[in-house]
């Protein structure tokens, strides 16, 4: 029998402007701004992108999906959820300018 253990692609930190066709896998925090029978939207400010899942969101809240884009055929992309984080304890404003200070200190 093998050992090998098979891994996910990791989930990259992604704003959903910053969303492109190399992502496969990503993470995106936003507020749940609409919530329907076949979509539920997730704006971080950015952007929106539609988010599907088996869990009902509540719309205001704040929330982590974290699964595979893909590009729909208008040009915008859509997250297949596998996780849903609730996020109401983050400052989503210090969450950012961490966010941003390490993108301009990175190498």
């Amino acid at each position: 029998m093998s050992d090998v253990i098979k891994r996910q692609a990791p989930a990259r930190i992604r704003r959903i402007n910053e969303l492109n066709d190399t992502d496969y896998r990503v993470r995106v925090i936003g507020t749940v701004v609409s919530v329907s029978s076949d979509e539920q939207i997730l704006d971080d400010g950015t952007g929106t992108i539609n988010v599907r899942t088996d869990q009902k969101l509540e719309m205001g809240a704040l929330n982590r999906a974290i699964g595979r884009i893909f590009r729909k055929d208008d040009g915008t992309f859509e997250l297949n959820a596998e996780i849903i984080q609730d996020m109401k304890g983050l400052d989503i404003e210090l969450f950012n300018k961490v966010r941003e200070l390490q993108k301009k200190h990175s190498v």
